[in-house]
Order: structure tokens, then C-alpha cells, then sequence
């Protein structure tokens, strides 16, 4: 080891150093591009299925109550109204979409 000069240590710590260097900023870059994936997923699975449901219940709720159907005798009418709820699901329980019905009644004159 006495044989090898000081230029030659100076530059072979300089090089361990440049190179510990660059992995520290790969591995940073990778940090920050799995970061950036996993913020797009998220927002993709749940923000944008959030702002849906935000803009369906708003314009359920603005929909005037006095919507009227066509009054003429024998012509057909139609009105779209939306209904939601909750249903709770148990751990393990069916998979899958689930569908059920129910029941409107309009009374009108």
C-alpha cells in the first residue's frame, strides 16, 4: 500500500464518492417516480370517482321539484330521477355486482 501515491487515493475516493453519489440520486429519482404513480392512482381510483358522485348528488339535488311530465291526455312522459343508499356487505360475503329492486309509486294529476 506504501507504493500507491496520494494522487492516485485522492482519485480513486473522488470516483467512490461521484459514483455513491449517482446511486443516492437514482435511487431518489425512483422514489420519486413510484411516488408519482402511486398519487395518479389514487386519484384515478378514488378522488375522480368521489368528484362523480359530488356532481351526481349536487345535480339530484338541484333538480327542481317542479319538473312536470306532459299533461297532454294519452301522450307518454318520462322523468329520470337517481336513488342511492348503503349497503353493507360482510367480509367474505358474494362478490360481484349486486342488484336488487324496489318499488316506486307517483301520484299525479
Amino acid at each position: 500500500m506504501k507504493n500507491i501515491g496520494l494522487k492516485f487515493r485522492l482519485i480513486a475516493a473522488i470516483g467512490f464518492l461521484t459514483l455513491l453519489l449517482i446511486g443516492v440520486g437514482l435511487l431518489g429519482y425512483k422514489g420519486l417516480v413510484d411516488g408519482e404513480r402511486g398519487l395518479e392512482t389514487t386519484y384515478a381510483d378514488q378522488v375522480l370517482p368521489l368528484i362523480r358522485l359530488i356532481e351526481t348528488l349536487t345535480n339530484d339535488i338541484a333538480t327542481p321539484a317542479s319538473t312536470q311530465l306532459s299533461n297532454a291526455l294519452g301522450s307518454a312522459g318520462s322523468f329520470v330521477f337517481h336513488v342511492g343508499g348503503t349497503v353493507p356487505v360482510a367480509v367474505g360475503g358474494p362478490t360481484g355486482t349486486l342488484t336488487g329492486t324496489y318499488s316506486v309509486s307517483v301520484d299525479y294529476n
